[in-house]
């Protein structure tokens, strides 16, 4: 439309300028400062190709006109749980521009780690309440005892004007309500709105015309930070859900397979992410808001972005082998997936014959892993070549010395190549480290390849993965506890996978 068009007419303007600027300079500081002007102005048009016109705002009103509306819960818990994610290949294809520029694949499974779903949101209308409390949590992995957390509290419209900056606290959340329509991101930006009260925000939001109303929002993850399996992203329609089922929204299919309530909380954490300046793809939602195996595709030139799922049924014994063999294992280290992120963007703006083939290579690597599930008779060890694979293609996109395979993480698929006790292994995300998803041969287990992996690195910590057909779901929580500060509001009960 007219507004994309003059967004990419003046990016092609202001490359023009920055080259006239530099032309026969060999000043190094003018060249990286312009070259990092040129790069914020590509940021700003993939936004707006992700998003459309608006993207910064997910309107209230879209929801509400398609139906999608809930009667409203006061002072009792919305909980909103989901899985992680592992990537078995097309990753990096799914990022924007090149989801949108070449066209996107990626074949996911929705996972538990340790029988546990590690990833919540809850959230609760508070009557006679004022303002918003906000809280991040950081939780063990299988006891969910509190690590750390930072709290937040929301009065003025002030509060909400770092949502741009991914190292502010709780910017997740404040990225939500601006997505959800509580205050429109212009008027937060505004300086003269600095002093603003939330409060009649906050009571339209919540659907009260006689009394205050305050929100809390509290979100927890069970995964180490960096993890890799989609973290945020996953958060972010975790977070959407819970605050927006307070809000009388329910844009979830909460289990059943309505594709277009999907593609609506898909596109929903797209734009959540681009508000939020992190950038990324579409597979991280994908791949744990919704359950089981999914091959997920966004179409070539077309512009705002577009994806569609398919959901693949795993049968009996297939998902039951991939239980079987299917090992987590964390490095120890948190992966670089900003850093890494950067640099593949990069190399794609080059288009290198090198690059544009790996594109093509991740795009149908995606399709033959997806493949390689369907039906009865399958052979998991063609998924673990593919799995190979893919860790080959996204080293390449990543470059050399990008750090995206540290090497005590080459050192310990080599060795269990080496001794047959794996048929495939990939970084999960970006690479730089968080968790490896490892398939092992058949009739090898997690022991052996601990056994393994403690004499390449103490670090590594090993953990059960199993698929988790359910994807994001939303309940009501009766809390006998609310309003007492002093009482820990969380329950594992609401991580694990229900029967």
């Amino acid at each position: 439309d007219a507004e994309r068009a003059e967004a990419l007419l003046g990016v092609t303007a202001a490359r023009r300028g920055a080259m006239a600027a530099v032309a026969g300079r060999s000043d190094a500081r003018t060249f990286r400062r312009l070259s990092a002007g040129m790069e914020d102005a590509a940021a700003a048009v993939t936004e707006l190709c992700v998003g459309g016109a608006e993207a910064d705002v997910l309107r209230v009103a879209s929801v509400a006109d398609e139906g999608n509306m809930a009667v409203p819960v006061d002072d009792h818990w919305i909980v909103a749980t989901a899985p992680a994610r592992v990537d078995l290949s097309g990753g990096w294809s799914d990022t924007p521009p090149v989801s949108y520029e070449y066209g996107g694949a990626v074949a996911g499974l929705a996972v538990t780690v340790d029988n546990l779903k590690p990833l919540s949101c809850r959230c609760r209308v508070v009557s006679n309440g004022q303002g918003i409390l906000v809280c991040t949590e950081s939780r063990e992995g299988t006891s969910g005892a509190l690590l750390g957390q930072q709290e937040f509290r929301l009065q003025k419209i002030g509060d909400l004007s770092d949502f741009r900056d991914p190292t502010a606290n709780c910017t997740l959340i404040k990225c939500a309500l601006i997505c959800l329509g509580l205050v429109a991101s212009d008027d937060v930006q505004q300086e003269s709105n600095a002093d603003t009260s939330l409060q009649p925000y906050i009571n339209k939001f919540c659907g009260s015309n006689d009394h205050d109303l305050g929100l809390e929002i509290i979100s927890a993850s069970l995964l180490p930070v960096g993890s890799g399996m989609g973290t945020s992203s996953i958060l972010g329609g975790c977070v959407l859900a819970a605050i927006g089922r307070c809000a009388g929204m329910d844009f979830t299919s909460n289990g059943s397979k309505d594709a277009d309530s999907d593609g609506q909380l898909i596109h929903a954490v797209l734009t959540l992410e681009q508000l939020m300046t992190t950038g990324g793809g579409w597979q991280d939602q994908v791949g744990g808001l919704i359950g089981g195996l999914k091959l997920a595709t966004s179409d070539r030139h077309t512009i705002p972005l577009r994806t569609g799922v398919e959901r693949i049924p795993l049968s009996p014994c297939v998902k039951s082998a991939l239980d079987d063999r299917l090992v987590l294992v964390f490095t120890g280290k948190p992966r670089l997936a900003k850093d890494i992120l950067r640099n593949v963007l990069r190399r794609w703006a080059r288009r290198s014959p090198e690059i544009v083939q790996t594109v093509q290579d991740l795009v149908a690597g995606a399709g033959c892993a997806a493949d390689a599930l369907r039906g009865e008779n399958v052979n998991l060890d063609e998924l673990g070549r593919h799995m190979k694979d893919y860790w080959k293609f996204k080293k390449i996109m990543a470059g050399e010395g990008s750090g995206a395979e540290p090497e005590e993480i080459r050192k310990l698929l080599v060795k269990l190549y080496e001794q047959k006790v794996i048929s495939g292994g990939t970084i999960c995300g970006a690479g730089g480290g968080g968790f490896l998803v490892l398939l092992l041969s058949d009739g090898q287990t997690m022991e052996r390849a601990e056994q393994i992996g403690h004499d390449v690195s103490a670090e590594f910590t090993w953990h059960d993965c199993k698929i988790c057909e359910d994807g994001l779901t939303v309940k009501v929580v009766r809390n006998d506890a609310r309003g007492d500060p002093a009482v820990d509001s969380f329950d594992t009960a609401w991580h694990r996978v229900t029967a």
